[in-house]
């Protein structure tokens, strides 16, 4: 079987070629799950349940982060996040402005929605994050 190469002019393949829009970073998947180096739990951000969650070290000595458990009726992915990416999503935002979730939710698109949420429920019982002051 013989391909065929179909020619086009200049001005049809201009047509033809897609402009890729710029995406957010999608955590990379870790071929091997990170260690757990420290397990702990607490309460979500509107305080009606509790979250389980672990925080661990690749094997490239970066850090992550997954929810394992949730006390309340509120869906969660427990794939590993990276720190890093975490930190880029905040640095994303105006210097001017306090961080919040949303976000976050670059980094959990085609997860549940509750993911940016209990994150930051997770960076806050860390001590990682504090409430504004500004919010009421």
């Amino acid at each position: 079987m013989k391909a065929t190469t179909e020619k086009r002019s200049a001005k049809e393949r201009k047509t033809l070629v897609p402009t890729t829009p710029v995406q957010e970073a999608k955590p990379e998947p870790t071929a091997i799950a990170p260690r757990v180096v420290k397990r702990g739990t607490c309460p979500t951000l509107n305080q009606k349940g509790e979250l389980a969650y672990e925080i661990g070290v690749d094997s490239r000595g970066a850090v992550h982060l997954r929810v394992v458990e949730n006390s309340g009726t509120g869906s969660f992915s427990d794939e590993w996040v990276g720190f890093r990416n975490i930190q880029a999503a905040f640095d994303r935002a105006p210097k001017s402005e306090p961080v919040s979730a949303h976000m976050l939710y670059p980094l959990f698109r085609g997860m549940s929605s509750n993911c940016p949420y209990f994150c930051t429920a997770v960076l806050k019982a860390e001590g990682l994050l504090l409430p504004s002051e500004k919010r009421k």
